[in-house]
């Protein structure tokens, strides 16, 4: 489900030099480190990040990842962390003729939190909450999906935010 140990470390900058289009610039560094879990398949993955966007006319798209439940968000510093632990929950194989094979349901539990800042004043965002998801084929379609849902509590304002996941492992050839 995911490396026992590992890294990553990304360093990003974007600008517009020449021409009429002033985008300003932005810069990120991005890492994320991975841990084995408290049993087989599961993994613990902490993400820290910061960002800088300086505007022109028009502004660049955030590098870096806001807490989960957080959305339409631009800031001109950002300084993002998240906890994820995730583990395989049960591994049904259940069939349903040539619509539907169900290969792996899991959980992702997380902890997000960032500052972020615009001018003189600060935001702080934090959510928590979890992911259900299924491994899973639809209509013998050979690639895989992963279907399910996220449940976000933001403590900050008392809110919940429930999304729809669904991705499309283009990595499995």
């Amino acid at each position: 489900m995911a490396p026992r140990w590992g890294q990553t470390l990304e360093f990003n900058f974007r600008h517009t030099p020449f021409g009429d289009n002033n985008l300003g610039s932005i810069r990120s560094v991005e890492t994320m480190l991975y841990f084995p879990g408290l049993a087989r398949h599961h993994s613990f993955r902490v993400y820290g990040a910061w960002q800088q966007r300086e505007s022109g006319d028009y502004s660049y798209m955030s590098l870096v990842s806001y807490p989960r439940g957080y959305y339409n968000r631009t800031d001109d510093k950002l300084l993002s962390l998240k906890f994820n632990y995730k583990l395989p929950l049960f591994y049904p194989d259940l069939i349903i003729g040539p619509v539907l094979y169900v290969k792996r349901l899991k959980a992702n539990l997380f902890l997000d939190y960032a500052q972020g800042k615009n001018g003189r004043r600060d935001k702080y965002m934090r959510s928590m909450g979890t992911e259900f998801t299924a491994d899973m084929h639809i209509m013998r379609f050979l690639l895989p999906v992963d279907m399910g849902a996220r449940f976000a509590y933001r403590p900050d304002n008392n809110s919940v935010a429930i999304e729809f996941l669904f991705s499309v492992n283009l990595n499995s050839f």
